[in-house]
């Protein structure tokens, strides 16, 4: 039995109840994401290496785009956008690594990967006033964590079983992960760039970094584990990297 199954089995908490700011604990010294310096040492507290995962930073290689308001979802169905059927879920935009997630009833968070004409043209327009629809700032780190013990990560810095979260039904998932709060999404595979071509660090495997041939390179989701996208505020993100890096690594 893996570790994510022995853990006590948890609810996802929905996007709308957990709190999209900063986290309130303190951290403590982050380690820097473009040098690849070691993560604070999860190892310490009794966790293990999980090296059969991976995970990239997807900040730079795509754009982010919020919005809400009483017309917000009128306004995004006018420009030709399909939108979620209910809150707290996500669908794609096109059969690339782009997205659409409902974060509750009226507020709205896109991702788009290069090239990113259509965020650019919405963002455009949300820069003029619009009855009943109004931007919000988006300034997000993106991760995705992938590979055939993605669980098990998941499980050493979150108390949601993320195992048990079904990927058909498209969940947005608002939880904390070692005192930070992160939006996640369940897919069945990442569609995007090889981590070559990303321009940030890929770490997992226990291969160098830059490695094209890492899991969550190939598009292909891996066995018992999954494939996940976690977004935090700026603030953290290289915080929440290194300890997840520390995590894969076991250091």
């Amino acid at each position: 039995m893996s570790q994510a199954q022995e853990r006590k089995r948890d609810l996802p908490r929905a996007a709308g109840e957990g709190v999209r700011g900063s986290a309130g604990e303190e951290l403590e010294t982050r380690a820097s994401t473009e040098q690849g310096l070691s993560a604070p040492s999860l190892a310490k507290r009794g966790r293990v290496g999980v090296t059969a995962s991976s995970i990239i930073d997807i900040t730079t290689t795509s754009i982010r785009l919020g919005l809400k308001g009483p017309r917000a979802a009128d306004w995004l169905q006018s420009q030709g956008i399909l939108l979620p059927d209910a809150a707290n879920t996500w669908r794609p935009l096109s059969e690339d690594t782009s997205l659409i997630a409902r974060l509750g009833s009226t507020e709205f968070f896109l991702e788009q990967a290069a090239p990113t004409a259509l965020l650019q043209q919405l963002a455009t327009q949300l820069r003029s006033p619009l009855d009943g629809v109004y931007p919000v700032l988006r300034e997000d780190r993106a991760f995705v964590l992938d590979g055939p013990e993605a669980n098990d990560v998941l499980a050493q810095v979150c108390n949601v079983d993320f195992e048990s979260v079904s990927r058909s039904a498209r969940h947005v998932v608002m939880t904390m992960m070692i005192g930070i709060a992160v939006l996640v999404i369940p897919q069945e595979k990442y569609r995007g760039h090889s981590s070559i071509s990303l321009g940030r660090d890929s770490i997992g495997n226990g291969e160098s970094k830059n490695v094209p041939n890492s899991s969550a390179s190939n598009g292909a989701r891996s066995a018992n584990g999954g494939c996940y996208r976690i977004w935090c505020d700026p603030t953290y993100g290289d915080y929440l990297w290194s300890s997840l890096q520390g995590v894969i690594s076991g250091t």
